[in-house]
Order: C-alpha cells, then structure tokens, then sequence
C-alpha cells in the first residue's frame, strides 16, 4: 500500500490546538507550530475505515471495551518489543498526564518528593506542583551533543526519601532511547531506595530503526513489580484527540489501587470512536506506522 506523507493538509478552522492557537501562545500567527507532538499527516486509512464503518451504525451510547480491543494492545506489545503482558494488567485514562495524577494521587501524599529528570515535557513539574508534591530535578547532562543520566546526583535525590520517579522512555524532548544498562541502574536504585517508577513510554514507537526501546517493566520481575508503565496511541498514530491511554500494572496490589484511582474520578469509561480507532491502529496500523 501507498501512502502520501507529503501531502499538505490545511487544519486551519478545525479547532486544532496546534494551528488555531500559535498565535495566543507564540505571538506569531503565521510562525510554524513546532511545540505539540501532533502529526500533520492523514492517519492510516485502515484506521479511518473502521472509524467510519462504526459511524454508519449511527448510535453512540456508551461503550465497554471488549476482549478484542486488548488483544490488539496484547498482541503488539508481543510483536514490536516482545513484552508479554497480561489483558488484567492493562487499565485505561484519557491520557498520560491524568495517569500520572492518578498516580501521585493514589501513591503519594501531600508534600512528598516526586523526582523528574528535565529537561523534560513540561506538565511533568505542572501536574506534580499542582497536586502539592514537592518537586526533585535529576537534571540530564548533555556532553557532545548527546544527553545523559547524573547517576550520582540520581541517587543521592532518591535517597532523600523520594515516592515516585516519573520516568520520561524514551525522553522527550532530548530524544534518548534509554539503553538498557541505563535502565538497568534506575530500576536498581529504585529497588535499593523503594521508589516506585512510573514510566512514560508514550514515544515508544517511534523510534529510528539503528536502536531498540525496551520497556523498563520487562527487564527485570522486579522493576515490574514497582513499575507503572503509560503507552498510548496517541503520538503514534496521531490518534491523540480521541483521548486514549494504556496504563500496564503487573504488580496485582498497585494495579487494585491505581484502579481505584480511576474509579474515585469517574475516568473508567473510554470513548466510543477512541477504543474503535485504537483497536484498528493496533491491529492495522503497523505498515503505515513503519
């Protein structure tokens, strides 16, 4: 199958983030919006299909999510990282950045220390200052022109009794593809210093084909039984406005008490059209995605 990545879309008038508020918040509104990870290219048509084929049934009530649906998430986890993970491990939130609320909430209490490695997307520190955690920098190093982890000052802020590092695998925005050597160390540190590691994994599938992401939750049983690993097909498949996140848990006693975070706000139900549209990238979106 052909597709056309050069193809120019105009988004102007669709009440597009991106587009319709470079202005308000880069001063310009002719500048090019390089500040959200939102593709301007057209999702897999396979996707678009089987939005399309649900549309045409023309009800829209509420939806469950069924068996098929994490068979997808199962299955290319299995495919693309060779991560065998489990449909009861699987919960699901409108997004990353509310997994993580969910999280500081359900893990922490007020005034604890969260530690988070900038530079690094920015509602890390906003959702972590916001829910009155105190906030611990392990700021990278960059050293010819390449960014890498201060171990030393990693371990001397986890000492200080830390809750939870917010893990961005791979980073964004310095781009680094954690190896696992590297991954290997936090996920010791963490287990050393009981820290649990919530990790933001979003950008997994995009990755250039000369380096290999390796879920921190599948190098070690152990750094899975402290580990809350967020993915979502948002930023793969350009999926990101139908509100969609996976949250993977294999530690049975974390999994009951970050599900009961969800339910504590009411996020327990997903989109009708979201879990269509992800269940189809999962399951017909890999040529495209390559």
């Amino acid at each position: 199958m052909k597709y056309d990545f050069d193809k120019i879309v105009d988004r102007n008038n669709t009440n597009s983030f991106k587009w319709g508020k470079t202005k308000e918040f880069l001063g310009a509104g002719d500048a090019i919006p390089l500040w959200v990870a939102d593709m301007d290219l057209e999702c897999s048509e396979k996707v678009v299909q089987a939005i399309k084929q649900r549309l045409e049934h023309k009800i829209f009530g509420y939806s469950y999510r069924p068996d098929s649906f994490y068979q997808a998430i199962i299955d290319w986890n299995k495919k693309r990282f060779n991560w065998i993970i489990k449909k009861e491990w699987i919960l699901n939130t409108p997004g990353v950045v509310t997994a993580i609320s969910i999280a500081l909430q359900a893990f922490s209490k007020k005034d604890d220390k969260i530690l988070i490695q900038p530079p690094v997307y920015g509602p890390f520190a906003k959702v972590v200052e916001l829910n009155e955690r105190k906030l611990l920098k392990n700021e990278l190093i960059l050293r010819d022109n390449r960014y890498y982890i201060d171990f030393a000052d990693l371990e001397e802020k986890l000492a200080q009794g830390v809750k939870i590092m917010i893990l961005c695998s791979p980073h964004n925005p310095v781009g680094r593809v954690w190896i696992k050597d590297e991954l290997r160390r936090i996920g010791e540190l963490a287990e050393k210093y009981n820290v649990l590691i919530v990790s933001d994994e979003i950008h997994y599938d995009i990755v250039l084909s000369n380096v290999t992401h390796y879920p921190i939750a599948k190098l070690s049983p152990a750094f899975a039984a402290r580990a809350i690993t967020l993915t979502a097909p948002s930023k793969t498949f350009n999926l990101a406005g139908f509100k969609m996140a996976n949250i993977i848990i294999s530690n049975d006693e974390i999994c009951k008490k970050f599900k009961k975070g969800i339910n504590k706000l009411h996020l327990f139900n997903s989109t009708t059209l979201g879990v269509v549209a992800e269940e189809a990238a999962y399951r017909y979106g890999e040529e495209w995605l390559d």
